[in-house]
């Protein structure tokens, strides 16, 4: 009899317990969201202080790596054809990312340095290609997240969808990164 007591009393200060922690997190963590905003392929999204604007991409099963080697994947190798423009003040995009159509992230792949834009001054764009490595299923759905931090809680984050153009090919030449006449 004590025993079931002790019991239920240990159940309803778990259910309180709990209530309190869930309490909690619906008032803590939106306040750490990153801060999202949506774009389409060709037209500028906002990415505060400036914007970014994805051109065009295009995949391939090999990558040149710049010094007369090639890059191998187990996917695909994506490059995003891509304008970061500052605007009140210049924008250094923290981390670019591709999500496909089941919410999976890729980062940006390290195995080719440089792999960004750089800074861009207010209205002076920046037109790069950063380059990911994706499983050659994701092709089909894919958006590209730039947010201003490396980690995005409490970033400005654009998602804009990107659209490949034409076919998978043999091999990539990413283009040099230029400065764009506003």
């Amino acid at each position: 009899m004590v025993r079931d007591r002790l019991t239920v009393a240990a159940l309803a200060v778990l259910v309180v317990a709990g209530g309190l922690l869930v309490n909690h997190a619906d008032r803590a963590w939106p306040a750490t969201r990153p801060f999202v905003t949506a774009g389409e392929q060709g037209r500028p999204a906002a990415l505060w202080p400036g914007s970014v604007t994805v051109h065009s991409a295009r995949a391939a099963r090999g990558l040149a790596d710049g010094y007369g080697g090639s890059l191998t994947t187990g996917g695909v190798w994506v490059a995003v054809d891509l304008s970061v423009t500052g605007g009140d003040r210049p924008l250094d995009v923290g981390a670019f990312q591709l999500v496909d159509g089941e919410g999976r992230s890729y980062d940006a792949t390290r195995r080719l340095s440089p792999n960004a834009p750089g800074t861009a001054q207010p209205s002076s764009p920046v037109r790069a290609e950063v380059i990911f490595e994706v499983p050659e299923s994701t092709l089909g759905a894919l958006t590209l997240r730039a947010s201003t931090l490396a980690v995005p809680q409490l970033s400005a984050v654009a998602e804009v969808p990107v659209r490949l153009a034409g076919a998978v090919g043999a091999e990539l030449e990413p283009r040099p990164t230029t400065l764009e006449t506003p």
